[in-house]
């Protein structure tokens, strides 16, 4: 994350000269210069992954591109699993960018809320080494565990 905001903050002074916008290679995402400099102004979780992960939606999945630069994996689950406007998967971004700790397959992943997910590591096949969107750290795939309820009766 102190990467990322270092980066982040370093085309403050190109954007001051009159730079337009700045586009991210790793996550396809471009920005104006004004709204670039007020996420760099706070540099928080939210600026940094909203500004440098760009979230994807194909017909039956949701995936994040860009988490490499957050120096983590990226994420993929069925689009049925990701919330209402994919809320869950932001929620998801935000707990793996955020955390810290390297996820393990078979691992369960859990939010504040009580959802879980299950976590399987995939390799990024999508993109090949080399390519500015390729994640060398792979990808995880979540999928959504229901909780076992128990009956008050």
């Amino acid at each position: 994350m102190e990467s990322a905001s270092a980066m982040m903050r370093s085309a403050l002074p190109l954007l001051q000269a009159g730079g337009a916008g700045v586009f991210i290679d790793n996550s396809a995402l471009s920005f104006g210069a004004s709204d670039w400099s007020k996420m760099a102004e706070f540099c928080d979780a939210d600026a940094l992954t909203f500004g440098l992960v760009n979230i994807i939606r194909s017909d039956q999945d949701i995936y994040t591109i860009g988490m490499q630069v957050l120096g983590q994996p990226d994420l993929i689950m069925p689009i049925k699993s990701a919330g209402d406007g994919g809320s869950l998967i932001i929620d998801l971004m935000l707990k793996t960018a955020t955390s810290g700790q390297s996820f393990e397959d078979g691992q369960k992943m859990e939010l504040p809320t009580g959802q879980s997910f299950r976590v399987r590591k995939i390799p990024d096949e999508d993109f090949p080494a080399g390519s500015p969107l390729h994640n060398p750290w792979g990808r995880l795939q979540l999928s959504y565990e229901r909780s076992a309820n128990k009956s008050l009766s």
